[in-house]
């Protein structure tokens, strides 16, 4: 039994066999592998919403013991607090700051995908050196020999001696975040280095609701793509909410409002509500936003919020919140932008399930923003899951159905105009009698 993408993010005819593995396991019904690339981190977030702030304290934290490499957008909030700073470089057009905790941090001007590729090839040249008897000197006498290696026209090598244990991307507040997500899915010289590990989305408590009921884009977009969303100066909210300037005297806004509006873009996304950046650094690079042994997690999660009155999304402080009911929706629509949450029991025919994919992703991939799923596929004995961008679709045999399982499918779509009857008609129609 085979289970191809139709075309999409594969050459015609490719696919997997339901026991192809990437060095997987299944242990207590579980299945993991390793994956040795490069985790990077996309942070982004609307003008204003405190991403620098959020990437000042991941530099300035050294008790996470990670060494960062952090890039910078020209045109982004450029504000790396100066006294971390040890050593700055240019190399090929791009500047490079070596930290002292031993983080970088890079800004790029011009191409992305270049600077990616000399960080990987940085990095590879200081894990052969760190493999060899004689690793070389300290990192300061590293950087002064790096200066003057960069001084004789020899091959520039990073500031930092190359090694990091973690890339994070922060784009502009007015970026839309799917081209840097598509570098890292296509470009297939950093997509053998580096793997994505997550989104994370910021958002200024105070304005964020402005930004959704008015449509902006950017910002839409920025929390439909998210795998987590930091919603900040919660404090600055609560003081506005208790001046009454916020939310009309009817009905003053609280975070749980915040919450709804933002679960209603993206149901699938971790919400932590902060002050002042204030992020432990692990929590955001250990998402596995696009990691497919993550995707029943997500599912499941999302589900118990679906069906719980109770909001339980993550607070890393005690606020305020609304004591009052709310009805349940599996189709949730703000403006253009609606999520799709199908849950229904059965096995799909797998060829029947696999061309309407094929076919409405090429229909409208554009418009497709992020998915995930689980599938019961008839005759097979394991779990098929998935996840998607746009018309980015990875898929593979998971866990096997346990005998007292009940066999079901649970589909998370986020896009552009969704039509939830016409999308749970079709994917039901691919049921087997």
């Amino acid at each position: 039994v085979r289970a191809r993408v139709s075309g999409v993010g594969e050459s015609e005819g490719g696919g997997m066999d339901a026991g192809d593995a990437m060095a997987m396991t299944t242990e207590d019904g579980d299945f993991a592998w390793v994956d040795d690339r490069i985790p990077a981190t996309i942070i982004t977030g609307f003008l204003g919403a405190g991403k620098t702030t959020l990437l000042n304290r991941v530099l300035e934290g050294e008790h996470h013991g990670m060494r960062i490499a952090v890039i910078e957008n020209e045109f982004g909030e450029i504000g790396i607090d100066q006294e971390l700073v040890a050593f700055k470089e240019e190399i090929e057009g791009e500047n490079i700051m070596l930290l002292n905790n031993g983080c970088m941090c890079c800004t790029v001007r011009t191409d992305l995908v270049k600077l990616l590729n000399i960080l990987i090839e940085n990095r590879h040249k200081d894990t052969t050196k760190a493999t060899e008897p004689d690793n070389g000197p300290a990192t300061d006498d590293m950087a002064q020999q790096q200066r003057q290696e960069s001084k004789n026209g020899s091959t520039p090598v990073s500031v930092s001696g190359g090694h990091f244990d973690h890339l994070i991307i922060e784009t502009t507040g007015l970026a839309h975040p799917m081209p840097i997500i598509g570098t890292f899915l296509t470009e297939e010289s950093i997509a053998e280095a580096i793997r994505l590990d997550g989104v994370v989305t910021m958002v200024d408590a105070c304005h964020v609701m402005k930004h959704i009921d008015q449509q902006t884009d950017e910002v839409i977009e920025q929390i439909a793509y998210a795998d987590k969303i930091i919603v900040n100066k919660v404090d600055l909210f609560e003081a506005q909410q208790q001046k009454g300037e916020g939310g009309g005297a009817k009905h003053p806004l609280v975070l749980d409002d915040i919450a709804r509006a933002l679960r209603a873009i993206n149901p699938l996304a971790a919400i932590s509500f902060v002050e002042r950046g204030g992020v432990d650094p692990r929590s955001i690079v250990t998402l596995g936003g696009f990691d497919l042994a993550k995707v029943p997690e997500d599912l499941r999660q999302q589900e118990e919020h679906n069906h719980s009155h109770n909001h339980d999304h993550e607070h890393d402080h005690d606020h305020k919140h609304h004591d009052h009911e709310h009805e349940h929706h599996h189709h949730h629509d703000h403006g253009d932008v609606t999520s799709v949450s199908l849950s229904f029991p059965g096995s799909l025919d797998l060829e029947q399930i696999n061309d309407w994919m094929g076919f409405f992703l090429t229909q409208r991939s554009e418009d497709v923003y992020r998915m995930k799923g689980i599938l019961s596929i008839h005759q097979w004995e394991e779990k098929f899951i998935f996840q998607g961008v746009h018309a980015q679709f990875e898929g593979i045999a998971g866990a096997l159905w346990k005998p007292d399982e009940t066999r079901s499918n649970k589909i998370v779509f986020i896009g552009k105009k969704l039509n939830r009857d016409e999308m749970e008609r079709e994917i039901k129609a691919c049921l087997v009698a």
